[in-house]
């Protein structure tokens, strides 16, 4: 039996509306989404200062001293990334209050 092209794409949309998340109907990003993201410019910010610190150390021969102030300006400026999100999506809210709240579970 040999299947045409428009019935493959036929069946491949019967699947897809069968298949499909629920969530694709959510307008923006979820908590955790959010969470996730907070946590990836901590982690970035941390971890830039870390490499850093450690090629200036090398660098320069000042072994752990730039190493640990690069590890706490990474970790401020990770800080300070994450504030400005959480700041922005506070704005959003609050610049639209009749967001549906049971869309951002």
């Amino acid at each position: 039996m040999r299947v045409t092209p428009e019935e493959i794409k036929r069946i491949v949309e019967e699947k897809r509306a069968v298949h499909s998340p629920k969530s694709s109907k959510i307008k923006g990003k979820s908590g955790m989404s959010e969470a996730w993201d907070y946590l990836a410019d901590m982690i970035a910010g941390v971890l830039v200062g870390l490499l850093m610190g450690y090629w200036i150390d090398i660098w320069f021969g000042t072994k752990p001293m730039m190493l640990v102030v690069c590890v706490i300006l990474g970790s401020a400026s990770g800080v300070m990334m994450m504030m400005r999100k959480v700041n922005k999506h506070s704005m959003t809210d609050a610049l639209n209050p009749d967001l549906d709240q049971e869309n951002r579970t």
